[in-house]
């Protein structure tokens, strides 16, 4: 009788049989897979769970302050009011207002100034 040793394989399980004639108490065995052809990419999946929101960043650096604007001239007195004096950018004065009053009276009305 002569040695012999055969090996199966099952597709479907990826199980692999070795029988050897007579008995061998010591085997070594290379199995050799090897890698077939990538196939296709598949399809995109659902798109996931919004995640949860970050940690707030760290603030930026402070601007640099802008020129002074011409703001309100010095001056003035008691019940003055700034006004215009042109049409040109701050081009303004301090001015007393002066009031205007005018009634008109019916025929035999009097008024009595105090």
């Amino acid at each position: 009788m002569s040695d012999s040793i055969s090996v199966t394989s099952n597709v479907n399980t990826d199980e692999v049989t070795i029988t050897s004639s007579p008995t061998v108490d010591d085997v070594s065995v290379l199995i050799i897979n090897p890698t077939g052809a990538t196939g296709a990419t598949g399809a995109t999946g659902a798109t996931g769970a919004t995640g949860a929101t970050g940690a707030a960043g760290t603030n930026g650096t402070n601007g640099t302050n802008g020129t002074n604007g011409a703001g309100v001239p010095i001056g003035g007195t008691t019940d003055q009011v700034l006004s215009k004096i042109d049409g040109t950018d701050y081009n303004t004065q301090w001015v007393t207002p002066t009031v205007y009053c005018s009634v008109g009276l019916a025929a035999g009305l009097a008024i009595a100034l105090g």
